[in-house]
């Protein structure tokens, strides 16, 4: 039996901000009206923890709580991509873990995306991520989970 082609991430991607509070600690609240606002403006999917850039200043468990507010506030909508690299390894193999495979991988600065790929279990992700450092010459890997739907394509 043949498994159906999961449908391709295509059309406006956000890179949707993460609201915090004055003292700098998440303000979930008003993720939903964020959410509702970039929505009603065309996109096709949303982008967490990432371009904005405090994905990385957030703790794994921040990253969980903004995943979980934004898949609640999209309620299915779009599909969610979650930017799951780290400074640590055990902390994006945490991450990889806590959302559903699979997960995207692009090294920095290869042209056509090479030594990039998808895993689709955590063996493959440790085994592909040092490939993927190898291929880039800054040794930088961008890697992204998706949270909501299957998205598959190599780049």
């Amino acid at each position: 039996m043949t498994e159906a082609q999961p449908p391709l991430l295509s059309g406006l991607v956000a890179a949707a901000f993460t609201p915090m509070d004055a003292s700098g600690s998440l303000d979930l609240e008003r993720v939903p009206a964020v959410c509702d606002f970039v929505l009603g403006q065309g996109v096709s999917a949303l982008f967490l923890c990432g371009t904005t850039g405090e994905g990385p200043s957030l703790s794994v468990s921040e990253r969980r709580a903004v995943t979980e507010a934004y898949l609640a506030a999209a309620a299915g909508r779009v599909p969610i991509v979650v930017q799951v690299g780290h400074n640590s390894l055990a902390e994006a193999r945490e991450l990889v873990q806590t959302l559903r495979m699979p997960v995207i991988f692009r090294p920095s600065f290869t042209l056509g995306g090479q030594g990039g790929g998808t895993a689709y279990n955590i063996e493959e992700f440790e085994t592909r991520i040092f490939a993927a450092l190898e291929a880039s010459p800054i040794d930088e890997v961008l890697v992204e989970g998706e949270a909501g739907y299957r998205i598959a394509k190599d780049f």
